[in-house]
């Protein structure tokens, strides 16, 4: 448990999450500049919507796996290069420290994506002057009853989701930092395999299973609580798989 605080601890503080957050930040300023001429005349969650899928530029969710990735996937070679890993292996099992890793970089994959999205839904919900739903698009996908209905709870979903993809997201690039130890590729591997299948995917009329559409999950009509989460729950089981390969490799090596 101490190891955990200190992890966390570590991770808050490192100048990467607050660069990522910054950066979530300037995404959605640069939206809102881009759209700012329809802003003018919006109303209700229009400010928070334009981020993640109304507006012409969403930055968020074509970087969102780069943003996960940035505040603690590199950890484990930062670990390695400052000779900091084989003094916490000699204090627990490969298995805790790998536990303890995966659960942190997870938290703060998830929180690098939510705190800023929480608080541009704050900004929202203090400028635009009403709550009423903007008459813009039909939205698809899970939770898209609560859209007309309840907005402001569709809203937290939707952060709440953004979470889950970050955790997810996170962890996947940590594990690539185990079989290509360069810190571009623990950056780029996830970040390729999310975009790459959007050029080919819709072509083959499999646009509702692409992995941007676990994070964009409203935008696609085919959308659904099995693409979208099945989708999710593929990458965290690939990277549980890959992760434990490694173990066991390195463990009968050892052995």
């Amino acid at each position: 448990m101490r190891y955990f605080s200190r992890e966390l601890v570590r991770g808050f503080k490192s100048l990467n999450f607050w660069i990522a957050c910054l950066l979530c930040l300037a995404f959605f300023m640069f939206s809102f500049w881009y759209n700012r001429f329809t802003i003018e005349n919006a109303h209700g969650y229009y400010l928070f919507y334009s981020v993640l899928f109304f507006g012409a530029v969403a930055l968020l969710p074509v970087f969102a796996p780069i943003i996960a990735a940035l505040p603690f996937s590199q950890s484990y070679l930062q670990d390695k290069d400052h000779h900091f890993l084989w003094g916490v292996m000699n204090r627990m099992t490969p298995q805790q420290y790998w536990r303890t890793k995966m659960l942190v970089t997870g938290i703060l994959g998830a929180l690098v994506l939510m705190l800023p999205l929480f608080l541009w839904l704050l900004i929202n919900l203090v400028f635009l002057k009403n709550n009423k739903v903007p008459d813009l698009m039909t939205v698809a996908g899970p939770f898209s009853s609560l859209y007309n209905t309840r907005p402001l709870l569709f809203c937290l979903l939707l952060i709440g989701h953004s979470g889950l993809f970050g955790f997810i997201y996170a962890d996947l690039a940590l594990v690539v930092s185990l079989y290509i130890e360069k810190t571009y590729a623990v950056i780029a591997i996830p970040f390729l395999a999310y975009l790459l299948p959007s050029f080919v995917f819709p072509y083959l009329g499999l646009s509702r299973f692409e992995p941007t559409m676990t994070f964009i999950i409203n935008l696609d009509p085919g959308s659904t609580y099995l693409t979208v989460y099945g989708g999710l729950l593929f990458v965290g089981a690939l990277t549980s798989t890959l992760l434990v390969a490694k173990i066991r490799k390195a463990e009968q090596w050892l052995s």
